[in-house]
Order: structure tokens, then C-alpha cells, then sequence
């Protein structure tokens, strides 16, 4: 390993934390509203995983759980990549499952950014596609592909894709993220670890009326 690069790992202090949480939409989003405050949506977590990395890099997804090691929230996953440097990536799958027994879809997709302005956010790139598996994954539907996106428009983007479209009951959801590091070593001198966390409002889906 050359020496700039053994700098570089050092100055963005090795650290991107993805926090992916499900959460549900006001009252108003669902017909009846003693659904507001259950649980439409479960990770699958033997279906979320590392796809690639480049070398040198270290790459993990993790869950919840309890002392014994148990799960204890599949509403929640952590995607960590460390030992970054300029032009590394890494790309991940995650999956989710509808467990109710009413379609669902997604309302939009909300950022939150932690970390202040000298952070790597400007510096990241995302590439990546968006599915549904329907009967039992025998097939699937490509809801559309991303490339080249920066952090500020990755929410967008993933809400272009997905509103308005149904995932019926036991139908998955599958989201495939690739994160590349800009790979001009002297933009990234000096630039902070971040953490950010993306977050899916789910509503009860509804045909459009240009649906029907």
C-alpha cells in the first residue's frame, strides 16, 4: 500500500454507517386507523448482504440484537464500511418483506445527514437498482436503476422509483447500493467520517385513478 493512500484511510477516519429504518405514515395514509402504528414491513436478514468491495476495504451488515445474539429489530439495519480511500466502493443488497395483509407502497423516501459541513457527503457516489419479487420470487420487476447519484439526490431518486407502486402481501422489496468514493485523493484530505440514514414512509396503496 502506497503511502498516500495509507494517509487517506487515516483522514476520513474509516468510517460510513448507513442507518436503514422503516417507518409508517401518518393516520391519513391508511383507510382504517388502528394501522397506523403496526409493523407493515420486516428486513429479511439472511437476504441482506455485502455484494462487492474493493480491496482493502472492510464491509459488514448488522442488526439489532440482544444479548444472546438475537435479533430484536428487523426494522433496522446498519451497513458499515471502513477503511475507505479515494476511488474505493462498496455495494450492498438489502431486502424487505410485506408482512401485512394489505398492499402497501412507498409515500417517500426521507435523508437525515449527520455531521457537519467538512464531512464526505459531497464526495460519494451512489449507484444501484430497485425490485419487487412477487410469487414467492419466482419473479420480479425491475422498478428502475440510479447511477452516479450524489447522497443529496439519493432520496429523490429512490421516491421516483417507487411511489405509487404496489407491494402486495409477501411480496420483497429489494434495494441494491453501490457507494463509490470520489477518486481524487486531495479532495478527500481532511474530510470527516458520516453517517446518514435513510428512511421509507409507507402508506396503504391506492390505485391512481389512471390505474383503474
Amino acid at each position: 500500500m502506497d503511502k498516500t493512500r495509507h494517509l487517506l484511510i487515516i483522514s476520513v477516519i474509516t468510517l460510513i454507517l448507513i442507518g436503514i429504518s422503516y417507518s409508517i405514515a401518518m393516520q391519513q395514509g391508511f383507510a382504517n386507523n388502528s394501522l397506523t402504528n403496526a409493523t407493515f414491513m420486516e428486513l429479511l436478514p439472511e437476504e441482506c448482504r455485502v455484494m462487492s468491495i474493493s480491496e482493502g476495504v472492510t464491509a459488514g451488515v448488522s442488526f439489532r440484537r440482544d444479548k444472546f445474539g438475537n435479533i430484536t429489530d428487523k426494522t433496522y439495519v446498519n451497513l458499515y464500511t471502513k477503511n475507505i480511500y479515494a476511488g474505493a466502493n462498496a455495494g450492498f443488497c438489502i431486502t424487505a418483506q410485506n408482512i401485512a395483509d394489505i398492499p402497501i407502497s412507498v409515500d417517500e423516501f426521507v435523508l437525515h445527514v449527520d455531521g457537519n459541513k467538512s464531512a464526505i457527503s459531497e464526495l460519494i457516489y451512489f449507484s444501484g437498482s430497485v425490485k419487487i419479487y412477487r410469487d414467492n420470487g419466482t419473479y420480479y420487476d425491475v422498478l428502475g436503476t440510479f447511477r452516479n447519484i450524489t447522497l443529496s439526490e439519493l432520496a429523490g431518486n429512490l421516491t421516483s422509483l417507487t411511489k405509487y407502486r404496489k407491494i402486495d402481501s409477501g411480496e420483497k422489496l429489494v434495494l441494491e447500493l453501490n457507494q463509490q468514493l470520489d477518486d481524487g485523493p486531495v479532495k478527500l484530505t481532511g474530510k470527516a467520517g458520516l453517517s446518514y440514514k435513510l428512511v421509507p414512509v409507507f402508506i396503504q396503496y391506492f390505485p391512481r385513478k389512471d390505474d383503474i
